[in-house]
């Protein structure tokens, strides 16, 4: 938090890329670091394995600290990895806009360990020693989480139900009840655990950027006051 808090634009003459929105090219490499481990799962060399292996997937019977952080950037199938880079790319270039690049950055990997950890400590809680977590959408759900809070009455379309249009805040409203309901009935196709963690941590997160926000704006009004007399 201390680094949104701190971060400040680079100058475009730091950039490798002047000319690309910093929104977009933000949410690119971090699409782009998602799929290239995607890709390093699926190359069959003994040591990139060990390495994905150990610090790429978090299995509560051989933890790894690490784990918490890579865990967050491997994905299972193909339509994993497409479906969590779509949300993000859908959610993350308006939100990156809004809030700026390195806050993004820093609240996104944060949300990624904060869920993985979660769901850590939720499989050793239950003794299931032997499941493998691993994916973004912890991370994802972070951002969603800050989505709405910074933009409560934006319009959202269920993807599955695109007749459904529903507000931000009713929509994480709406999500937050179903990851409960999914953690409390035992279902395991999708890490609800990660997921209500992930949206927490953004809904929170959320509202100290905005009190943040508002802080610096009334100190700048304070400035403009004291400077006018």
């Amino acid at each position: 938090m201390y680094y949104a808090y701190n971060w400040t634009p680079p100058p475009p003459s730091d950039r490798l890329f002047p000319t690309v929105p910093l929104a977009f090219s933000t949410v690119a490499t971090i699409v782009a670091l998602n799929v290239g481990v995607f890709v390093a799962w699926r190359i069959p060399f003994p040591f990139t394995w060990r390495i994905l292996n150990r610090y790429f997937v978090s299995v509560p019977a051989i933890p790894h600290a690490a784990s918490m952080l890579g865990s967050a950037f491997s994905h299972q199938s193909l339509t994993h990895l497409g479906l969590n880079m779509a949300v993000l790319y859908v959610f993350g270039t308006n939100l990156c806009e809004q809030i700026g690049a390195g806050p993004f950055v820093g609240l996104y990997l944060s949300g990624g360990v904060l869920s993985s950890l979660a769901s850590l400590a939720y499989n050793v809680v239950r003794q299931r020693f032997n499941v493998a977590s691993l994916g973004a959408s912890g991370a994802i759900a972070t951002l969603v989480g800050i989505y709405a809070v910074v933009n409560p009455d934006a319009q959202l379309y269920v993807i599955f139900l695109p007749f459904l249009m529903l507000k931000a805040k009713t929509f994480v409203t709406v999500l937050a009840m179903v990851e409960t309901l999914g953690i409390v009935r035992g279902w395991t196709v999708m890490d609800h655990v990660a997921h209500l963690s992930g949206l927490g941590w953004g809904v929170a997160s959320g509202y100290a950027l905005m009190a943040e926000y508002k802080r610096r704006l009334e100190e700048e009004r304070k400035k403009k006051w004291l400077g006018w007399w």
